[in-house]
């Protein structure tokens, strides 16, 4: 029974390792390899642009209140990832946080019962 699960462990590793490696091989042969799939990104992001790609959640990384946003955006670039906070929207006002632990709730208003 061990044997199965390391094999099968073994496996799933060794079929991921080809998955990711074999692009960069082929890719570093065949230098054509890939070329339909960068053509294609190209149209993709000159028809709709990035703010239309955005709203319907590609590459988006969250979506939320700006100013968690923006406490996201702090985070990511610290180690220097490039992040451009888009607002889709008039945003909203009179949001409260409920703090609970390291958790937290946002809502309009708590009620205590």
């Amino acid at each position: 029974m061990l044997r199965i699960v390391l094999g099968v462990i073994a496996g799933f590793i060794a079929w991921m390792v080809l998955w990711v490696g074999i692009e960069k091989i082929i890719s570093a042969i065949w230098p054509a390899f890939g070329a339909h799939q960068r053509a294609f990104e190209e149209v993709v992001n000159a028809l709709l642009g990035v703010e239309k790609l955005l709203e319907i959640g590609y590459g988006q990384l969250a979506n939320g209140p700006v100013t968690l946003l923006r406490r996201y955006a702090e985070v990511a670039e610290a180690p220097g990832v490039d992040t451009r906070l888009t607002v889709t929207g008039p945003g909203r006002n009179g949001l409260c946080v409920l703090e609970l632990g390291e958790t937290y709730v946002v809502a309009e208003r708590f009620t205590i019962t």
